[in-house]
């Protein structure tokens, strides 16, 4: 009797309580660390790798360049395309390839629209992603800028894709000078749409605007 009170006296001490939960939060902090990849690329999408959507779309970043113009279909009924100059800023141009997937039952066809396109600063994969690398030589840092949407060109927009088929285009974002890809880390955000509508089951993918690092 007298040893059950001393061993409920002692589970109910407040101070035994403590280490108990300071002990778990070293274990859950110790094994959060030992599941992560030591890698942090590993869990990121980079210049010239696949990224799949939805299991039926496969999106391709195949290069990235800055230019000082260029040309669009600014509004659906154009036949001709406008020129657009940037004066203080400059034009990031991301060229991708989307394949259609060729599954039995597909979804509907996706069709294509500027807000499904963004270009951001970060990537929801994992925080560290955003690591100090180098490209060619050059040293690569964390770019600071709001989100943007892609510029409206109907040269792609409204169109879609059917199943085993390809589309290859080039996606155009207005941006600040200050903004290099070639030395900021910058993200493509896609966004696919079924129905017009954005379903927890139709989240997109990011792909970091870099070659992965060898």
């Amino acid at each position: 009797m007298e040893m059950y009170s001393i061993r409920e006296r002692f589970y109910s001490n407040k101070f035994f309580h403590k280490i108990i939960i300071s002990i778990l939060i070293v274990f859950f902090s110790l094994f959060a660390a030992v599941g992560c990849s030591d890698n942090p690329e590993e869990n990121a999408v980079f210049l010239n790798e696949k990224a799949n959507l939805h299991s039926e779309y496969y999106v391709t970043v195949n290069s990235v360049t800055t230019l000082d113009q260029i040309s669009v279909l600014a509004n659906e009924q154009d036949e001709v395309k406008t020129v657009l100059y940037g004066t203080d800023r400059h034009y990031i141009a991301v060229n991708v390839t989307i394949e259609h997937i060729n599954v039995a039952i597909p979804k509907e066809d996706v069709m294509l629209e500027s807000v499904m396109f963004k270009l951001k600063d970060h990537t929801g994969i994992k925080a560290g992603v955003l690591i100090s690398f180098v490209e060619n030589g050059t040293a690569i840092s964390e770019a600071d800028f709001s989100t943007l949407e892609s510029v409206v060109d109907y040269s792609w927009i409204g169109s879609s894709i059917n199943a085993s088929e390809s589309k290859t285009m080039t996606i155009h974002f207005e941006v600040d000078k200050s903004i290099d890809p070639n030395v900021l880390i910058t993200v493509l955000e896609i966004d696919f749409f079924f129905g017009g509508v954005l379903n927890k089951s139709d989240l997109g993918t990011d792909i970091v605007l870099l070659s992965r690092q060898s």
